[in-house]
């Protein structure tokens, strides 16, 4: 074993080293034999860690110190140790215990009994702050390459594969985009994932071109994992991929390609997805994907797209269910589009706007109260009972002015009671619907 030796100055107290210099000994000398002792001994990690912040001694000493703090799992030491050191000493430890630590992620070995590859990998994380530019890029492309060769076996330890690639930022998305081309279902989505968060709209295209190819493999990716990570990549290549599987073939793969959809909320994507919403052809199953990929756009657009399909479809369970999905994007808004969307020339039960349009609504709490207040005056009977039964649940008594005039309106309320409810047959006009709206405010403090 080579043996460097150095003489401890005396301005390493100035310098505010960590430990007296009294255990060092006699000709307070550091030697490689005297560190693989420390690795030994009770109190020698405070010697390794002193040795470590000492800029007295010579580099390879240092180094030998700081990777022998490595072993014994002494890594907080090592790093306080580092941090404490003045910069360009600091730089070039940390160049040189990066050099020794990379080779580990390889698995190769040295004099001394070297890391695990993940301790060598949490280490090099924890140094990186202090590494020059160069060498920082060069350690980060290491990390990263060692990283995805095996990443769910490899992202976990003190620093996770995700804080890593997050670090690194932008200059992680190449080899993102490479990795989707090898890595298992499991992997994909969270590299998906972190590609959009870190990735531009190149690499991001980069990503969701390799999950294509390895869709159309034979032996390539399923289609769910495929597809959802697809939307996690967030890349308008995966976007169009994945509404053309919806517009046709099976009927499975096309549900997965719009459920994933949901997770990619884009206006773009809002014509074609109200198209299958609205096709009263297409498969069930197809239909109700469709809606819940819109459900998750918050757009005028999604707003118009559904409240033309409350407003024109002949099917009663489909036009509930945009009524839903419009609540459901759009909230506040959504209310007021879909009360001037329901067709009055409809028959409504009673226990259908209850559970299927009021039950909705109610959710948004006093929010939608100045919503509800304006549709008493809508040409709609049906948005104006609506309207009237919500704000008799929702309002207190400063709504009992707005709710008088209703008193008069005699509008006859087409299958109101066609359930019949026990104690309510008589209740079959928006009058009627408004007393009893006005009774319960009126009984409320």
């Amino acid at each position: 074993m080579q043996d460097y030796r150095a003489t401890c100055p005396r301005r390493a107290l100035a310098a505010g080293a960590l430990l007296a210099l009294s255990w060092l000994g006699a000709g307070c000398q550091v030697t490689s034999a005297k560190i693989q002792h420390w690795k030994e001994t009770e109190e020698g990690a405070g010697k390794l860690a002193a040795a470590v912040a000492d800029v007295g001694l010579v580099l390879p000493l240092r180094t030998e110190a700081a990777l022998a703090l490595v072993q014994i799992q002494e890594v907080e030491r090592l790093i306080d140790a580092v941090r404490r050191t003045e910069a360009a000493a600091r730089s070039a430890l940390t160049v040189a215990l990066a050099a020794a630590l990379l080779p580990r992620l390889e698995g190769a070995s040295g004099p001394l009994a070297p890391p695990t590859a993940m301790e060598a990998k949490d280490v090099l994380f924890a140094l990186r702050e202090w590494l020059p530019a160069e060498a920082r890029a060069h350690a980060d492309e290491r990390l990263l390459r060692w990283l995805l060769v095996d990443w769910a076996g490899r992202a976990g330890g003190d620093h996770s594969g995700p804080k890593i690639v997050r670090a690194i930022g932008a200059a992680a998305a190449p080899a993102l985009a490479e990795g989707l081309r090898q890595v298992d279902a499991s992997a994909a989505l969270v590299l998906a994932q972190l590609l959009r968060e870190v990735g531009g709209g190149p690499d991001r295209d980069l990503g969701a071109g390799a999950l294509i190819e390895r869709v159309r493999e034979r032996e390539g990716l399923a289609r769910e994992p495929a597809y959802q990570a697809l939307a996690a990549v967030g890349s308008p290549l995966g976007r169009t991929f994945l509404l053309a599987v919806a517009r046709a073939g099976a009927e499975g793969g096309r549900v997965l390609a719009l459920l994933a959809l949901a997770k990619d909320p884009e206006v773009a994507s809002v014509s074609e997805l109200a198209a299958l919403a609205g096709d009263t052809r297409g498969p069930g199953a197809v239909r109700e994907a469709a809606f819940t990929a819109l459900e998750a756009i918050d757009s005028p657009a999604t707003a118009d797209a559904l409240a033309a399909i409350i407003a024109r479809d002949a099917e009663e369970k489909v036009r509930y269910r945009a009524v839903e999905a419009l609540v459901g994007c759009c909230k506040v808004a959504g209310v007021a589009r879909l009360l001037a969307a329901l067709p009055a020339g409809y028959s409504y039960r009673r226990l259908d706007v209850s559970d299927f349009i009021e039950h909705d609504i109610k959710e948004l709490g006093v929010a939608v109260l100045p919503v509800l207040r304006r549709a008493l005056a809508s040409p709609s009977w049906i948005a104006r009972v609506i309207a009237v039964r919500l704000l008799g649940a929702l309002g207190g008594q400063g709504e009992l002015g707005a709710l008088r005039p209703l008193l008069t309106d005699e509008t006859k309320l087409r299958g109101w009671d066609g359930d019949r409810a026990p104690g309510r047959a008589k209740s079959v006009t928006v009058a009627a619907e408004a007393r009893i709206a006005i009774e319960g405010l009126s009984r409320r403090r």
